[in-house]
């Protein structure tokens, strides 16, 4: 599989969770994931990857309110969808961890996880 670039990262959904990949320095990774705001959970990092990846903005998405004016608010319990961006920093290995879950609750157990093993080469 190609390595994303900044201009075209490397999309990633749940599926693909648990995958080991091997990145060059400047790649980027796209991960969407299912997301239900409503419910009060929402994805977050629980890693230590250091310098290896950064996270960034998600270059060309915009984020869409979950209400439009003049709309009605949509059912609770609608889903969306959470998009989270990272770029190969440096040369390393990291292990990515996101969970869903609702911050105020750490110690439960999380309603859904994605986790991936990257290593970060030197650009060619």
């Amino acid at each position: 599989m190609a390595a994303g670039t900044a201009a075209s990262p490397l999309r990633l959904v749940a599926a693909d969770s648990g995958r080991a990949m091997t990145l060059p320095v400047g790649a980027v990774l796209r991960v969407e994931l299912d997301a239900n705001y409503s419910t009060g959970s929402e994805w977050q990092r629980r890693d230590a990857f250091g310098a290896v990846l950064d996270s960034v903005p998600c270059e060309g998405l915009v984020r869409e309110p979950l209400v439009k004016a003049g709309e009605p608010a949509p059912p609770v319990g609608t889903g969306s969808l959470a998009r989270y961006c990272f770029r190969a920093a440096a040369p390393g290995r990291a292990f990515l961890y996101l969970f869903y879950g609702r911050a105020w609750q750490p110690d439960s157990s999380p309603l859904g996880s994605f986790n991936l093993d990257v290593t970060v080469t030197p650009a060619a």
